[in-house]
């Protein structure tokens, strides 16, 4: 059975008795019912014990009437006997024969009253003992009395011992009554004692239990206090929860909007495309704070304001030095925990009169050990702990976000670049050239190949060293970038050979860009260690789509073609693949 004072489905989770007090009143009630079993018990006991003081202070009162009752029939068969002897008469002698079977009986009574009694029960065995011998002594007398008349039967009854039994008898009997006095006086004790005990267990029981109750009822109404208090701690609290839920609603939100934003910032694919995201997507997030997206420029020394959003409160300088934001100095948020600081950052320009209250937060966006700007917020008033903490979570998004777009520009280059001359690599080339072809074939157009070679490259490095063959590799990069437009790709093919795709360009324009770079490498010198190094010339052989090919493998083949009639028709020249005629050599100098 589970014990309920009431049914704590009928309070609301706060005011539900606790397991403490549940506890508690189980184990006054198992007291109570204890005391009140114990009390039962113990009365049950007291009782017994008292009926059986009562029964025993009965049984005494009976041994004492049986012990008078044995004495006083002595005595009147003793009379009987005394009649008998002064009178003669036969009479007097039947009754004192009548007294002493009575005397029998009675004493039988006797020891069946003491026969829980030894010292009681031997007495009235030693009274059965001296009726025994005055029976004797009487049959004496009745013998005597028949045989030898009445004054023979006086003369032997004076000398017979009926008398000493009879005194004999009358002392035990005393002694007898005596010690049922001494029994009778402690079990009238005890029966006290035990009446006492009874009245103090009851006493006792009836305290124990009226404490009991009082506990119970003080325990019950402070329960109901805390009830009271705990309803009154739960309507404060659903409001401070309601509160609380609204705040964690809107962080949600915002964390949703977060995400989203930084998802979005990871979809862009240049530095655009971010500026763009992080300006739309900032008002939504922040809608109660103006906003400046501030980059370092890639000479480190200047920050330039990018974009901005909202009316500003506090405004920033669109161009100013990294050490002017303290944000940049320190490398954390400035100022730190809404704290009203001694000083403010250079670049921020003293706030509104209007606007007494504004406050103005500096984001540094930084990543991977590398500083790429701030991000300064502005608001009427003091920016709190959330707004805080969503513009470091939106700094750090947009962090990230630069980190990775440098870092594929990195590998863009890295990937389409050659390391040592800067220009587009064998891969770039093959992409580049594969849509040159499929372009010039929708739009019906003409592009041009040049394949080059640096004559005579291993004897240069032989004679100046291969730090000296890098420097010309580097150099004629630099001539190759001067000559040919800005539209036209320029690759390094592998080695010291290099490929330039012209595009929108005929024979004739590609013979004029292949000449000027023959006639400026011819004019190179090249100083390498404090020497004049070797002059040094090219090699160059002419393709045209779709004059000579019209795939890009055809194309390659023909550039490589025309550059080994180069070659082999004495270097420093130029030869078209199809005509397979040297367009320009050392006797012709044009310059572009």
């Amino acid at each position: 059975m589970r014990w309920r004072f009431f049914d704590p489905a009928d309070a609301t989770p706060e005011v539900q008795p606790d397991v403490r007090f549940r506890r508690v009143a189980l184990v006054l009630l198992c007291a109570m019912l204890g005391t009140l079993a114990l009390l039962g018990v113990q009365m049950h006991s007291t009782s017994d014990r008292y009926a059986s003081e009562v029964r025993s202070i009965a049984r005494t009162r009976d041994v004492q009437v049986a012990i008078v009752e044995v004495v006083a029939a002595a005595r009147s068969a003793d009379s009987d006997l005394r009649g008998f002897v002064l009178s003669g008469d036969a009479v007097d002698l039947d009754s004192h024969i009548i007294g002493l079977d009575s005397l029998g009986r009675k004493l039988v009574q006797l020891d069946a009253l003491v026969a829980d009694n030894p010292e009681q029960r031997d007495n009235a065995r030693a009274l059965a003992d001296q009726v025994v011998a005055m029976r004797l002594d009487d049959d004496a007398l009745r013998r005597t009395l028949a045989t030898s008349g009445p004054d023979a039967a006086r003369a032997g009854f004076v000398q017979s011992r009926s008398r000493e039994n009879a005194r004999a008898l009358q002392d035990v009997a005393t002694r007898m009554l005596a010690e049922e006095m001494r029994l009778l006086d402690a079990r009238r004790t005890h029966a006290a004692d035990s009446a006492f005990n009874a009245r103090l267990l009851g006493m006792t029981a009836l305290g124990l239990c009226i404490f009991e109750l009082l506990l119970g009822f003080w325990l019950l109404l402070r329960e109901q206090r805390r009830r009271i208090q705990g309803r009154v701690l739960l309507e404060r609290s659903n409001a401070e929860l309601a509160a609380a839920l609204a705040n964690s609603r809107q962080l949600t939100d915002s964390m949703r909007n977060l995400s989203t934003f930084g998802e979005m910032l990871q979809a862009c694919r240049n530095l655009d495309e971010a500026i763009i995201g992080i300006r739309r997507n900032l008002v939504h997030l922040l809608p109660q704070c103006a906003g400046t997206l501030n980059l370092i420029e890639v000479s480190q020394n200047i920050v330039e304001a990018v974009t901005s959003w909202g009316s500003h409160s506090i405004e920033t300088t669109p161009l100013f030095a990294p050490d002017d934001c303290c944000s940049i100095r320190g490398g954390h948020v400035f100022p730190p925990n809404d704290a009203v600081g001694s000083f403010t950052c250079k670049h921020v320009i003293l706030p509104d009169p209007l606007h007494p209250d504004a406050a103005y937060l500096c984001a540094p966006l930084a990543a991977n050990g590398e500083v790429f700007g701030i991000l300064h917020l502005t608001r009427t008033q003091a920016i709190d702990s959330e707004t805080r903490e969503l513009a470091v979570a939106a700094a750090e998004q947009i962090s990230l976000t630069l980190a990775n777009l440098k870092l594929q520009d990195t590998l863009r280059t890295q990937s389409l670049r050659d390391p040592l001359t800067g220009l587009f690599n064998r891969r770039h080339l093959e992409a580049s050239l594969e849509h040159e072809v499929q372009q010039a074939h929708q739009h019906n157009l003409a592009f041009a190949v040049l394949m080059m070679d640096l004559d005579d490259f291993k004897r240069f490095n032989d004679e100046h060293g291969h730090d000296a063959g890098d420097a010309l590799l580097c150099e004629f990069g630099r001539v190759l970038q001067r000559s040919l437009r800005t539209q036209d790709i320029v690759c390094r093919y592998g080695g010291e050979e290099f490929i330039a795709i012209l595009t929108d360009a005929d024979l004739d324009i590609a013979r004029q860009r292949a000449d000027a770079i023959r006639n400026e490498t011819q004019r190179l010198e090249l100083r390498h260690r404090q020497q004049l190094c070797a002059r040094i010339t090219v090699s160059i052989g002419v393709a045209v789509y779709p004059l000579d090919a019209t795939s890009s493998a055809e194309l390659l083949h023909s550039a490589d073609k025309a550059l080994y009639a180069s070659k082999r028709s004495g270097k420093d020249r130029v030869t078209h693949a199809t005509l397979a005629r040297v367009l320009t050599h050392p006797a012709h100098r044009i310059d572009s």
